[in-house]
């Protein structure tokens, strides 16, 4: 994890820690595991927080999650 994912995670967490579970997911900047990681996970949290950084267009992915439970996209 870079400096800038890391700082990102520990605010997630320090402000979630005792309100919520995180669970966290590495793409490694891959397409394919990132569509993975989306269509496997569909349906099993509450809300989620995304962090792309992709250079591809995720916007179909990302239009999957609903817009209730899609809380950050980055």
């Amino acid at each position: 994890m870079n400096i800038l994912r890391e700082q990102f995670y520990r605010t997630l967490f320090n402000q979630l820690q005792t309100r919520a579970d995180i669970d966290i997911y590495f793409h490694h900047h891959n397409y394919q595991v990132f569509e993975k990681l989306i269509k496997e996970n569909l349906g099993k949290y509450t809300h989620y927080v995304i962090a792309t950084f992709l250079k591809e267009d995720v916007a179909q992915l990302l239009n999957l999650i609903p817009d209730k439970k899609e809380l950050l996209s980055i």
